[in-house]
């Protein structure tokens, strides 16, 4: 029951992260779709933001062709390589 008025929380969907558990058998019993998603970004290079375990720095490129924005998309291959 919500907190603010007296209705209950109907959810329409399920958003998951691999790793948890239950989230198939939740969804199967209230007849809802699932969707499992991976947050981390770490299979997939961007200019925009660097590997998580590159060190390097998160603050935002001056433009996507840059050195750090180079740097950036180099560091997924040397980490997931």
């Amino acid at each position: 029951v919500s907190m603010k008025s007296n209705s209950n929380f109907v959810a329409d969907a399920v958003i998951a992260n691999p790793p948890c558990l239950g989230h198939l058998n939740v969804c199967e019993a209230l007849a809802i779709p699932l969707h499992i998603m991976f947050p981390q970004p770490w299979y997939y290079g961007t200019v925009e933001y660097p590997h998580p375990f590159s060190g390097l720095s998160y603050d935002k490129p001056a433009s996507s062709t840059g050195t750090q924005a180079k740097a950036n998309y180099a560091s997924y291959s040397i980490f997931e390589g």
